[in-house]
């Protein structure tokens, strides 16, 4: 379940952020096999990185959070299980 979630978390910024910007990132011309990137491109790698890191960021510290308090409670009742 958790690496559900992982994955989630990696993959859901970068779509959230295309869907907002919705904007062709390539330009294709027909019958000529090379391609132009768009200049805005860089912002949406941007965007992306910041988004899963922030994502990320805030999964890690509740995780860490709910174990402290999970070794907080086992030792105030050893008898406490989950």
């Amino acid at each position: 379940m958790k690496t559900i979630a992982l994955v989630t978390m990696v993959f859901l910024p970068p779509t959230a952020v295309a869907t907002i910007f919705q904007m062709p990132f390539f330009k294709w011309d027909n019958g000529v096999s090379t391609s132009t990137v768009n200049g805005r491109f860089w912002i949406y790698c941007i965007m992306v990185v910041l988004l899963t890191i922030a994502i990320l960021a805030f999964w890690w510290i509740g995780s860490r959070r709910k174990e402290k308090l999970k070794t907080k409670r086992h030792s105030l009742n050893p008898k406490f299980t989950e």
